[in-house]
């Protein structure tokens, strides 16, 4: 008599695994099949959330040749496929066997089959196949056995009656249940008798069966004694249908098996409970991929939880020892130097592994799974190289994309299920997901830190602008700075200093907490290797220079050894400069060099040019108001000069009338020409080396008076660069000569040091000293009283006290013209002629004077 059974199989054994999985709502039904040789063609039935998604995966799949694709009038889709398989697929076991599938359907997690076979032989004979196959079958109903109400069974084909132990009557229905892994028992709903109890038992529970015969209550002394008082209680409950119990078990061998327990109740023709029958499993993998699961989520919880890169890898490498039985485990991360992997975290099943080393060289599995982004796998040859005790045989590197990597490795040679690959991959996942936030919010606060540096910087910069503006002289200005940044914690001192001779440096100014700075006064020399190079090389190239590197030196002299023995890690050059012209250094001592960015030191650099701009200006007014002063004269001999070549090619002379900076790297000269005509002078300007425009203001055939806008070294922007004042200037026949005054107290060696070196043909062929008289308020006044009418001084008082001179105005010429009762040109003659003899006045003594 044919059979007709029901029976469930793992998604992944039966094939299109990836495409069933595309989504949990996802149902494929498997219509009337046609057997080709060495295949199947079958139609599908597809229900999903996501038709691309499986079509993609279903011609993805290595078991499919063809599939064609239809639509239904109803929305589903049918796909006619071409499905190959070999020996082992449960189609060719089915077609072996003679069992015919009636009908199929698959979820993401099971393939369920409706089976009919000829007789009970051929369906056992087909179950013990697919054993045999790794298949796994579960049957859920069979159709052709039926179970009497008073507890005998008979098969529908020939009506035996068996004894309630045995299911004596029908050895086919007897074959499958002895060779089912589930354990199927029946008793009376007292439990004071079990009447059947199949093989399995033995295997699950490993006690004999004959004992529950005895002592129906047996199974219960293997239940764990925290479940057992559970379970006891909930056995009143079998007889009612509401039996489905989670418990577990203690096997002779110590082994603890998770079970799962379900009953049903069997009634007589008046409803009356006769028998109780159930199904008892082995869940005990299902449990450890729950546990196992739920300690992955806790490891990701305290992974993003973590807040640095090693409290998430040693996460990840307890994980991989205590959940998924590794050897070892260890992560990687990359090193500071290219080319290595230096390792963060490891961990080792019961020993504590060595010190680990970093990881060089390309040709290893680390550096080729990190550059690659693939996992690798190794063999015994590499992992002797791993910093545990025990020799591991094998392992495998997992990529955690450019955090690092992760190392898997253990003793045995068969460790690495699929389990535990999947469960490995997941671990990587997660923990590449751990270092990455940990990785940004550690960029996040490094910004943060950042930006309060800078913050604290700004503060700085803006204090010291704020002293600086209100500073006249030079040794005011190196004050201030020096002590505003040593006040601030992240400097552990400031000075500034210049070059002396061979290895030592002068230091100006000091300021900060080292004992080397409280035995200094202003101008002493030091015998600083270091920071004598330092200073050189950042005067030359004009740029804020750090040597991280100075506490490594063994020639950094005496003098930074202090410094050293303080914390001191790094020094910062900062050149003082304007124009061409440097005024020292900024020094500034940190022990944390990894502050100092390009960013910063772009604004360090301004900085440096804003206090250079600050020290010219005060030693401008220096030269400018001291009573005492030391003249200069210079002879110039250089052809590559323009007013130079100009004065030899056409035999002229050039005298240099006034000079106005337009900027700090900028010039404006008003010369005089004599000898040249206006339009010869200006061809030859155009162009020229140093000079980026010029203009005629008055000119004819013989010369005349220009403006030029001149850059680079010449050497008046280096004397005007150091606060001299230019008392004239000529060129005649190739040569020219400059005679300048500077303040008394200015060193002239560095000048004229500085001017050599801008200007090679310049020499100093006088010195002298001065004594200048002091000019008064009433000196002055009187000077203008004499330049100025009557008439030009009542306008002016005028034009003055009535706001003619403030913006917007608040009176206008011909407002004052209407005061004076004159025209309104008659009073803008007076205002002009006498607004020049102010500045006739004021300029009269000093008409080659310039202030940066």
């Amino acid at each position: 008599m044919t059979v007709d059974v029901r029976i469930g199989l793992p998604t992944d054994t039966v094939g299109i695994a990836d495409a069933v999985a595309v989504g949990e709502s996802t149902r494929v039904e498997l219509e009337p099949c046609v057997y080709t040789d060495g295949g199947l063609t079958p139609y599908l039935r597809v229900e999903t959330d996501d038709p691309d998604a499986f079509d993609t995966a279903l011609r993805a799949d290595r078991a499919v040749e063809t599939a064609r694709r239809h639509r239904d009038d109803d929305g589903t889709v049918r796909y006619r496929v071409t499905w190959s398989f070999d020996e082992t697929d449960v189609f060719s076991l089915l077609r072996g066997h003679g069992v015919v599938l009636q009908r199929a359907h698959a979820t993401a997690c099971e393939w369920v089959f409706q089976l009919r076979a000829p007789d009970s032989a051929a369906l056992t004979d087909f179950l013990d196949a697919c054993r045999d196959a790794d298949l796994s079958p579960r049957v859920y109903r069979s159709e052709g056995v039926d179970c009497r109400a008073d507890g005998t069974v008979a098969t529908a084909d020939d009506g035996t009656t068996g004894s309630p132990g045995a299911f004596e009557g029908d050895p086919p229905f007897r074959q499958i249940l002895d060779n089912i892994e589930e354990v199927v028992w029946m008793s009376d709903p007292d439990k004071e008798e079990i009447i059947y109890v199949n093989p399995a038992y033995e295997a699950v529970w490993g006690q004999p069966r004959e004992r529950l015969s005895e002592e129906p209550l047996a199974f219960l002394d293997a239940v764990h004694p925290e479940d057992r008082a559970r379970v006891r209680s909930s056995l009143d409950r079998q007889p009612t249908g509401e039996y489905d119990e989670e418990y577990r078990i203690r096997r002779p061998d110590g082994t603890t098996r998770w079970i799962r327990d379900r009953a049903v109740s069997i009634t007589d023709d008046e409803g009356n409970v006769v028998r109780v029958a159930g199904i008892a499993e082995d869940i005990t993998e299902r449990k450890e991929r729950e546990q196992l699961r739920r300690t992955l989520n806790e490891a990701a919880q305290a992974m993003l939880g973590a807040t640095t890169s090693q409290a998430v890898a040693e996460i990840s490498v307890e994980t991989a020892i205590d959940a998924l039985g590794l050897t070892f485990a260890c992560v990687y991360v990359p090193g500071e130097e290219d080319g290595t992997l230096r390792p963060i975290a490891c961990a080792a099943d019961g020993e504590t592994p060595d010190d680990p080393a970093a990881v060089t060289g390309s040709e290893n599995p680390l550096w080729e799974s990190f550059a690659s982004g693939q996992s690798t796998a190794f063999d015994a040859s590499f992992a002797h190289r791993l910093p545990v005790p025990s020799r591991v045989q094998r392992g495998w590197v997992e990529a955690l994309g450019e955090y690092g990597v992760l190392v898997f490795a253990t003793r045995s040679e068969t460790a690495f299920d699929d389990r535990t690959d999947r469960y490995a991959g997941i671990l990587t996942a997660i923990t590449e997901v751990g270092l990455g936030q940990t990785e940004r919010e550690a960029r996040l606060e490094r910004q943060n830190e950042r930006l309060s540096d800078l913050s604290r910087l700004n503060a700085v910069i803006r204090d010291i602008n704020t002293e600086v503006a209100a500073t006249t002289n030079r040794d005011a200005i190196e004050h201030n700075v020096c002590e505003r940044f040593a006040v601030e914690e992240s400097y552990l001192a400031a000075c500034i200093c210049d070059r002396s001779s061979g290895d030592s440096v002068r230091v100006r100014r000091r300021a900060g907490t080292t004992e080397s700075q409280t035995d200094l006064d202003g101008g002493d020399h030091v015998d600083a290797p270091l920071i004598s190079d330092l200073i050189d090389t950042a005067t030359a190239t004009g740029t804020v220079r750090v040597d991280r590197d100075a506490d490594a030196r063994g020639d950094a002299g005496s003098w930074y050894d202090t410094f050293r023995d303080a914390g001191c890690r790094a020094v910062v050059a900062v050149p003082l400069t304007s124009g061409n012209v440097a005024y020292g250094v900024l020094l500034l001592f940190i022990d944390d060099p990894s502050v100092f960015d390009e960013e910063f030191l772009t604004v360090l650099g301004e900085l440096g040019q804003m206090i250079g701009r600050a020290i010219r200006a005060a030693e401008t007014r220096k030269t400018l108001l001291t009573d005492t002063a030391t003249e200069l004269e210079f002879e110039v001999d250089d052809a590559e000069m323009f007013f130079h070549a100009i004065s030899a090619e056409f035999d002229c002379r050039l005298d240099l009338e006034g000079l106005v900076p337009a900027d700090s790297d900028q010039l404006v000269f008003y010369v005089d020409v004599e000898g040249v005509p206006a339009e010869r002078l200006v061809e030859r300007a155009e162009g020229a080396p140093g000079i980026t425009s010029v203009r005629t203001i008055t000119g004819g055939t013989d010369g005349g008076l220009f403006e030029f806008h001149v850059v680079g070294g010449s050497a008046i922007q280096v004397l005007a660069a150091y606060g001299a004042t230019i008392r004239s200037a000529s060129a005649d026949g190739g040569v020219a000569r400059i005679v300048a005054e500077i303040a008394s107290d200015i060193e002239v060696r560095p000048l004229v040091s500085t001017l050599e070196d801008a200007c090679p043909g310049a020499t100093l062929v006088r010195k002298s000293e001065l004594d200048r008289p002091v000019r008064t308020v009433q000196q002055f006044r009187e000077s203008l009283a004499d330049r100025l009418t009557d008439r030009q001084v009542d306008v002016l008082h005028s034009a003055y006290l009535s706001g003619y001179f403030e913006w917007p105005r608040e009176s206008t010429a011909e407002d004052i013209a209407a005061s004076f009762d004159v025209s309104s040109s008659t009073i803008h003659f007076h205002l002009r002629n006498a607004l020049r003899a102010l500045l006739e006045t004021y300029y009269e003594e000093d008409r080659y004077r310039t202030e940066a």
